[in-house]
């Protein structure tokens, strides 16, 4: 029995900034406001600002990628993986704001990374933070004296 044809579903929202569509310009050019404030913030108070990207998990996750292709009949014309990275690596590098990016260190990860709902696992907030770590022990944001707390342990108190 034959019920018809049926329509393909729309992207959902968290995949159009990924299009290249003329609707994401006003996005860009806003977030690029937001980033310049944000580090003009940053500056007038003597630190520096330092951006941890935040990948999506099909940004990540090739199954997840293809899964969303199929799905939403997407095509390489208007649909970029990396379009979103390379935005915010483009205006974080027009300010002078160093990037981390840790999609590499995630795609190699030998466990999930990722929850079904995009959210990030243990394993994906401990990959992340180590390469966050990482960069700050190699270039460091701020003075010499700040090198060593990040090297030694922090215990809490009560």
């Amino acid at each position: 029995m034959t019920l018809g044809a049926v329509e393909p579903a729309s992207p959902p929202c968290e995949l159009l900034p990924h299009a290249v569509a003329p609707e994401s310009k006003p996005m860009w050019a806003l977030a690029g406001a937001l980033f310049s404030a944000l580090d003009a913030a940053v500056r007038a108070d003597g630190a520096t600002l330092m951006a941890v990207y935040v990948p999506a998990r099909f940004e990540v996750d090739d199954a997840e990628w293809s899964r969303l292709w199929v799905r939403y009949s997407l095509n390489a014309k208007t649909w970029d993986r990396d379009k979103v990275w390379r935005r915010f690596d483009t205006s974080m590098a027009a300010l002078g704001v160093p990037v981390v990016d840790p999609r590499p260190a995630l795609q190699q990860a030998d466990e999930p990374t990722h929850l079904s709902d995009g959210l990030w696992t243990g394993a994906g907030h401990r990959i992340v933070a180590e390469q966050l770590a990482d960069r700050l022990r190699r270039e460091p944001p701020w003075p010499d004296s700040g090198a060593a707390a990040l090297s030694t342990p922090s215990r809490r108190t009560r």
